[in-house]
């Protein structure tokens, strides 16, 4: 009895074996389809191509220098100064980046929507691997498992809330994307529980139909996504809006002096806080609108 129940064992384990590694070669495969994907909306859309992330350099010590004795002064008599005219200073105007207006110029959205008419903008972040067409469908559960050219994938897609205003208009507008690898979808969101990566891409762009969006990071923390109020939408209410932005900034791990105000427009974008986890905790960035270029392009 036992040869035969030995054998029957070795024949369910080596069916076990097979099985995983078919289903393994099926998930490189369509990993490999969704990155070509992801590759072909970046030349479809003559976007920037993502950076592949080096570590960050070690702080530098600053050399001391010897003080220079100054030479004795001589009291010279002051001259008459003549009072300059007051005049009113010109307001202040922000230029975009250079180098990111030269990467987002030429970017085309309708060569995208052509492909898919739920592609609302493209969204990155320079010197990351963040550079993705941004997505918007009629709920929160179709771009988990599906790309951009709905073609069925473990990496999903870059979304925003089906919620939201597709232009971003809201109070609070949240994006989510997959933790897969060290450098897939959100996956590089992860840096930002370091001050110096922060420091290094501190501004999140999207480009939409109507311009560029130019958002300033002020708040990164890990948060529960069962619990909490990290993913409120709708709020309309100058009480409501102050007791979320205080909210936001609770448990940050960074250190910035961008402060949102009442009637801002805020950006969360929300990943997993590990690979393959299925617990409930995700790890957010928030930013707030800064700066938008209606004619950058």
């Amino acid at each position: 009895m036992k040869n035969p129940v030995r054998k029957l064992l070795i024949a369910v384990f080596a069916l076990a074996f097979v099985a995983a590694g078919l289903y393994l070669l099926r998930q490189q495969a369509q990993d490999s389809r969704a990155r070509s994907q992801y590759e072909d909306a970046v030349l479809l859309a003559n976007a920037p191509v993502p950076m592949t992330e080096l570590p960050l350099p070690p702080e530098e010590e600053t050399p001391s220098v010897e003080p220079v004795e100054e030479p004795e002064s001589v009291e010279e008599p002051e001259p008459v100064v003549e009072p300059e005219p007051v005049t009113e200073p010109e307001p202040a105007v922000e230029p975009i980046d250079p180098a990111v207006s030269e990467a987002l110029k030429d970017l085309d959205l309708t060569a995208l929507k052509q492909v898919n008419d739920q592609v609302v903008g493209w969204i990155y972040i320079p010197g990351t691997p963040i550079s993705y067409p941004l997505m918007q469908g009629t709920d929160n559960q179709h771009y988990l498992k599906y790309t951009w050219q709905n073609t069925a994938s473990r990496l999903g897609a870059i979304y925003l809330d089906y919620r939201n205003d597709p232009g971003l208009g809201d109070f609070h507008s949240i994006i989510y994307g997959h933790r897969i690898d060290s450098t897939t979808m959100f996956s590089s969101l992860r840096h930002y529980e370091k001050q110096s990566y922060f420091e290094e891409h501190p501004s999140v762009y999207i480009v939409t139909e109507d311009g560029i969006l130019c958002y300033d990071i002020y708040a990164a923390a890990e948060v529960d996504s069962a619990g909490g109020h990290t993913y409120r939408l709708g709020l309309t209410d100058a009480a409501g809006q102050e007791a979320y932005i205080n909210y936001s900034q609770k448990d940050s791990v960074l250190v910035t002096d961008v402060r949102p105000e009442v009637g801002d427009q805020i950006l969360t974008l929300s990943t997993c806080t590990s690979l393959g986890s299925r617990s409930t905790k995700r790890w957010v960035v928030h930013a707030v609108l800064r700066h938008t270029w209606k004619e950058a392009r």
